[in-house]
């Protein structure tokens, strides 16, 4: 292969994992949102049905709680997913808990202020399980696509390239991955260093240790056999 030809491809194979990691962390993350709204809805009811009369009260002490919920909850997730959040403090739980009180003249301060640490504590903690989800499921669809972007039969059924091209697209996509939901830490960025010591492996069919600058290995093997990170990636189709 064409060492010209090989650049285009490590570099290709770079931006299509690069664009489906973004893609897909969007489309898992909008339907995080959507399950925490529904979530809400379950936990909080806004209206009071009367059992002897069968007839529904609004109840706007519900209505500040679930508001209250999807506020914290969008905000974790966020935070969880490296993006811009708000900072949930104790002030807004204190003013939070006026308002419900206020609509709620009956009712004693510290219960409304206890109720609203509940609701915060169990949207973080759901937030918290949603971001871990989403994660764990990028790792798992990265390693099908991987695949995918490059079946057994690529490159006339070269074992080495078509190995070191699922290893390459799963590297840039998984560090992507990293990047977006954890920008505290810029060293699992894919290098040009990297990209170019795919394009020789591609072009020479001479198999080495690629070392990424955080230290991740992204090609392994020394010989044409698929190793076992590859056999897996197989089996995850």
């Amino acid at each position: 292969m064409d060492l010209a030809v090989a650049e285009t491809i490590a570099s290709g194979t770079r931006d299509q994992a690069q664009q489906d990691a973004q893609n897909d962390l969007r489309e898992l993350r909008k339907q995080a949102v959507e399950a925490g709204r529904e979530r809400s809805r379950k936990l909080i009811k806004v209206t009071n049905i009367n059992q002897a009369t069968s007839v529904a009260r609004y109840n706007p002490a519900g209505r500040l709680l679930r508001d209250w919920y999807v506020h914290v909850y969008l905000n974790s997730l966020r935070a969880n997913l490296g993006e811009p959040a708000a900072v949930i403090d104790a002030q807004q739980l204190e003013d939070l808990a006026g308002l419900v009180h206020r609509v709620r003249p009956g009712s004693e301060p510290l219960k409304a202020l206890q109720a609203v640490g509940v609701v915060r504590s169990l949207a973080v903690d759901d937030a918290n399980s949603a971001a871990t989800t989403i994660v764990e499921r990028l790792q798992s669809i990265g390693a099908k696509r991987a695949v995918r972007h490059a079946p057994d039969e690529r490159f006339d059924g070269d074992a080495v390239r078509v190995h070191v091209s699922r290893h390459w697209y799963l590297r840039c996509f998984t560090a992507q991955v990293e990047v977006a939901t954890n920008p505290q830490q810029p060293l699992t960025g894919v290098t040009h260093v990297e990209q170019d010591l795919v394009a020789q492996t591609l072009a020479t069919r001479e198999v080495r240790p690629i070392i990424g600058r955080d230290g991740i290995p992204v090609v392994t093997v020394h010989n044409t056999r698929m190793n076992a990170v590859d056999r897996a990636l197989v089996a995850r189709r």
